[in-house]
């Protein structure tokens, strides 16, 4: 297993002020042979759990009840929304 090359995390009790000592937000971005990994937890929802996998061709998500997948074309399609503002 190889390590990430960088890795930044910061997180706290944001939400639930009941006397827990683990976070109930942590955000976390590794670095993958120069392929950025972004995890989140965030327990502040009542919202179900989900795994995404986001990539240039799409988006899967995995979820409690089952996988969907929402292709992308992996191309640019329409000029950026940053170009006129």
């Amino acid at each position: 297993m190889k390590f990430p090359k960088r890795v930044s995390a910061f997180g706290g009790i944001y939400r639930w002020k009941d006397g827990r000592n683990t976070p109930d937000v942590h955000p976390v971005l590794f670095e993958y042979a120069n392929v950025p990994v972004y995890m989140r937890l965030s327990l502040g929802t009542e919202s179900t759990e989900v795994t995404r996998f986001m990539g240039s061709k799409g988006i899967i998500e995995l979820g409690e009840f089952g996988v969907t997948y929402t292709p992308q074309a992996g191309i640019d399609l329409s000029p950026s929304y940053y170009t006129s503002s």
